[in-house]
């Protein structure tokens, strides 16, 4: 063979050699991260009485004399969130002109105002203390009832006010409504309404 065929021999005797025996880690390599993330968004929805009522409110009615007290009307509100950090319940008067059963008759001049103090017991009023107001129970564990609306008949307002707060997701989270009413001794006939206005928001 030529001399310059003899080197070309060799540096092919070398190299079949080097791929036998070198390691695999010998060779170059490049490495790259893929980081795959999904964002889930916050949600939140509420029922009362197990519909949704953002657009038809539920009418709640129930027929009492005058002087006369009732604690008959409840209404069920269910919240639903994948928020961890849980939801509030806030009411407040849709109106914002102080929360009091409107009276429908033209002629009559006379409201069941929302009661100024919270009343614990609507069988134990003096003589002529009239008005409504709502309460309310959860019996979640994370969940807290507003010192206001606790233990009895809390009274709403034209702002936002808590009713309840919840730590944690909810799934069909229920709050149980008491609405309280009493009438004076002379109540004129007539039909009594308002609307309120209940949000939830997440925490």
């Amino acid at each position: 063979m030529s001399k310059s065929t003899k080197i070309i021999a060799a540096l092919g005797v070398v190299a079949g050699l080097g791929v036998a025996t070198l390691p695999l880690s010998s060779f170059a390599a490049s490495t790259g991260d893929v980081n795959v993330k999904v964002e889930v968004g916050s949600t939140i929805s509420m029922t009362i009485d197990d519909a949704d009522r953002s657009t038809t409110p539920l009418e709640k009615t129930v027929q009492m004399d005058n002087n006369d007290t009732d604690e008959s009307l409840t209404a069920s509100i269910k919240v639903t969130t994948n928020d961890a950090d849980g939801y509030i319940l806030t009411v407040k008067d849709k109106a914002g002109d102080g929360a009091a059963l409107q009276p429908t008759l033209g002629t009559n001049s006379q409201t069941i105002p929302a009661f100024t103090v919270k009343q614990t017991d609507l069988s134990a009023l003096v003589t002529d203390t009239y008005g409504w107001g709502m309460k309310a129970a959860n019996a979640n564990s994370n969940a807290t009832v507003a010192t206001a609306f606790s233990g009895g008949y809390g009274f709403v307002t034209d702002a936002d006010q808590a009713v309840v707060t919840v730590s944690g997701s909810a799934a069909e989270d229920e709050t149980t409504i008491t609405y309280g009413i009493v009438t004076k001794d002379d109540q004129v006939a007539d039909t009594y309404s308002n609307l309120i206005t209940y949000t939830v928001t997440v925490q």
